[in-house]
């Protein structure tokens, strides 16, 4: 029989009153909790975090996370350089005024800086944790070739003949900012043809406007601007056509004259032509607003835009090849002596097996505009001189770029020399070259990438032997490396995205390590990959400091901008 509980007694047990104390470390001032916080391990700091308002403001003080960031960051990256190993040891560890900072100098000096948001950056890209998005461009519509987009102050750049000169800001969500009609004024259609070449201004980093060069089939090419000091709404203009170089003798068409690529550094602009001539022109425009144009000024082809006046470019050198192969690589930049020097990469055989690179300098005055200097180094040690020599007129002549494959000056059959690589190993056809002075890197289609250090001063330009890069498991599309070193892959079909850390070369204990994958965090709700399939096709974008951009196209004529974005 079950007995009947007792009543519960009226009167509730009286609570136990715990003593009003804090911690003892809640009683120390702010300045010595950061002193202590200091010490802590990243872990650590993101526990205190959720602490309390006071500990979570302690733990994302600024000056902590710039000195893990330099411990992480930047002293690995200058013990690895060389030259600094030999510094005092004081200089490469963390202090408020004598650390070393590298190329992240301006970070360091600059007020505001967010070093716990920069932390994070930094860390998402050497573990390839990232965030992907998809921007459609075009659907449903037949389109010719591609032409890889160019990336610059998280501003995207595409063009093709349907839809002209675009800008996308990748956090409208694909939406373009801006876009323009390429033929305006006596750039038509019928004259140029379809756009081929894009290039971005190399000085447009430190400027308050973008400028950009289209480049087409006949040989032509028209430069636009865009003004970013126009507030949030950029103004993008068109600024001048050239209508390419007239036909050669014996040959009225445009055949041969068609731009493939560009490399723009104002006033300066390298064009290479699907003949492999390669021209360098100078820009000159008219200090004063709305001036009149001469007859002889006319016949010089000359274009006027918002009341400025250009004048026809200036044609300083103009080579030409037959013994080169692609894929080639052009780029402008000014040296420390104030002259811009144009630099063309390009890829040949070996005379028995395996394949180098080579690169041809042209050095101009920026005053007499003048060719200073043209010579030629290979990855071989071979001395090979450049066909182009400079005369007195001040213009190179139509030259050879690559040394004669047969007859004095070429590799002979058994020598040492045609081995490029330090593991002595046959490299195969580059499938693109990227060069950013001192870094040299081409992808190969044996899931390899090679990486050659350029010495270029004033005395002397040399190609160091190529460093042998495994990671990726297909083929190698295309790659592209930064001034810094850091430098992005593309498998062929755009399945593997690998990130590199190359600054100050790759030794041998860091050779398996360099790279990490790129592995994107998605769900099933913004996971783009769905809609891919094997056979799409990928093409390199660019890459900044936040983001990765990648062209994808599908067989129904769909195209698409892949973003991938590390501040996640």
């Amino acid at each position: 029989m079950l007995k009947r509980s007792a009543p519960e007694s009226p009167e509730q047990p009286a609570k136990r009153h715990r003593p009003n104390t804090l911690p003892y470390i809640t009683r120390l001032s702010d300045e010595l909790l950061l002193r202590i916080a200091s010490f802590l391990h990243i872990n650590d700091l993101a526990s205190c975090q959720r602490v309390s308002k006071r500990f979570q403001r302690i733990a994302c003080d600024g000056q902590i996370w710039k000195a893990l960031f330099y411990a992480r960051f930047v002293r690995p990256r200058a013990s690895r350089i060389p030259g600094l190993t030999r510094a005092p040891p004081s200089s490469l560890h963390y202090s408020s005024r004598n650390s070393r900072w590298l190329q992240d100098e301006g970070l360091a000096r600059a007020t505001g800086t967010k070093w716990k948001e920069l932390y994070r950056l930094r860390h998402n890209w050497n573990r390839g944790s990232c965030s992907v998005s998809q921007i459609i461009i075009a659907e449903n519509i037949p389109l010719p070739p591609p032409i890889p987009p160019l990336m610059i102050r998280g501003l995207v750049f595409t063009v093709d003949s349907t839809s002209g000169l675009r800008v996308w800001r990748l956090e409208h969500k694909g939406i373009p900012v801006i876009g323009l009609d390429l033929y305006q004024g006596s750039l038509e259609f019928e004259r140029y043809g379809i756009p081929t070449a894009l290039a971005i201004d190399e000085d447009s980093d430190v400027k308050q406007a973008v400028n950009v060069a289209v480049g087409f089939e006949n040989g032509g090419f028209g430069l636009y601007q865009l003004d970013i000091a126009t507030g949030p709404l950029p103004k993008l203009t068109f600024e001048y056509s050239y209508a390419g170089p007239a036909p050669s003798a014996g040959n009225s068409s445009s055949q041969g004259l068609m731009i493939t690529s560009m490399a723009y550094c104002s006033p300066y602009l390298l064009t290479m032509s699907s003949s492999q001539l390669f021209t360098v022109y100078r820009f000159s425009r008219s200090a004063d607003k709305g001036c009149s144009s001469t007859e002889e000024d006319v016949n010089k082809d000359i274009s006027i835009s918002d009341g400025r006046m250009m004048h026809a470019p200036k044609i300083l050198s103009s080579l030409r090849s037959h013994t080169v192969w692609p894929p080639l690589s052009l780029s402008l930049r000014r040296s420390a002596q104030k002259s811009m020097i144009a630099s063309i990469v390009y890829a040949f055989p070996l005379y028995i097996s395996g394949w180098s690179v080579g690169i041809q300098e042209l050095r101009f005055t920026g005053d007499a505009d003048t060719v200073v200097e043209s010579r030629v180094a290979t990855a071989v040690p071979l001395g090979f001189t450049p066909f182009g020599k400079t005369t007195s007129g001040g213009l190179s002549p139509v030259g050879s770029l690559a040394p004669p494959i047969e007859g004095g000056g070429g590799i002979r059959s058994g020598s040492k020399s045609q081995r490029n690589i330090k593991n002595d190993i046959p490299l195969a056809q580059p499938s693109s070259i990227s060069y950013t002075h001192p870094y040299l890197l081409a992808s190969h289609a044996d899931n390899t990438l090679t990486l050659y250090m350029v010495k270029s001063n004033a005395a002397s330009l040399s190609i160091e032997s190529g460093q042998r890069l495994w990671g990726h498991t297909s083929s190698v599309s295309t790659a592209q490396v930064s001034g810094r070193g850091k430098a992005v892959s593309l498998s062929k079909r755009g399945s593997e995205l690998r990130v590199w850390e190359l600054e100050g070369g790759i030794s041998e204990r860091r050779r398996l390590n360099a790279s990490v994958k790129v592995e994107p965090q998605v769900s099933r709700q913004t996971d783009v990959r769905s809609h891919w399939s094997v056979d799409d096709m990928g093409w390199l974008g660019g890459f900044d400091e936040e983001k990765v951009v990648v062209l994808r196209e599908q067989d129904e004529g769909r195209r698409a901008l892949i973003v991938y974005d590390f501040t996640l």
